[in-house]
């Protein structure tokens, strides 16, 4: 007949032992980081593996696991992670948009798999604005576009020449208002094609 209490310190163990493998779940993430719109790789980029807490305020990050991309852009991560939380992996690199910074970042890695994630990186870019004023508006006001590092946007009274950083490799649109007087204005719209490390002319009349 078997001993109860080593039968019962048995099972006990076989539980906590599950329950420990349910709490804490290894998990494998491989990929490549490379420009958007674009597929080449971004090489030596950084990539961190986070897991995210969703119910406290500001969504408390915990780290897992960092490393450096080659030269082909190719990374790989692991490490145990919690259960009922949010997983992520972003790469970060000089003369792109952190991953969080161009998109609602959604969660974009499986808690205790082993999984393929690519990473695509919106590079800088920069948009010149040749204005001229032609006396038919008083002023001129343009929105910041998507990537610039202006908050307020920009305004002219006369000919003048403005720059602005924004999403690479992407459709922009400017939005303008051209004022007749307070209050009294009109908006219009002027679509770009921005081009990632490269400078876009644009010419606008006021």
């Amino acid at each position: 007949m078997k001993n109860p209490i080593i039968l019962f310190t048995f099972c006990t163990l076989i539980i906590t032992t599950a329950c420990q493998k349910e709490e804490e779940s290894f998990t494998q993430i491989s990929g490549q980081v490379y420009e958007f719109n674009n597929g080449a790789p971004v090489p030596f980029a950084k990539v961190r593996f986070e897991w995210w807490n969703p119910a406290t305020f500001g969504e408390t990050r915990h780290f897992v696991d960092s490393t450096t991309a080659d030269a082909q852009g190719n990374y790989s991560l692991s490490g145990d992670v919690p259960n009922g939380e949010e997983y992520y992996v972003i790469a970060d690199a000089p003369g792109y948009f952190i991953t969080e910074e161009t998109e609602v970042i959604r969660p974009n890695v499986k808690r205790g798999q082993k999984q393929t994630v690519n990473l695509d990186l919106i590079p800088y870019a920069w948009v010149r604005m040749n204005i001229r004023k032609t006396g038919i508006y008083n002023t001129l006001e343009i929105n910041p576009p998507p990537g610039s590092n202006s908050v307020t946007g920009f305004v002219a009274w006369s000919d003048t020449i403005l720059h602005t950083r924004v999403l690479g490799n992407r459709n922009i649109e400017l939005i303008v208002f051209k004022n007749h007087s307070f209050g009294n204005y009109d908006i219009v719209k002027y679509p770009l094609q921005s081009i990632g490390h490269d400078t876009v002319d644009i010419s606008i009349e006021f």
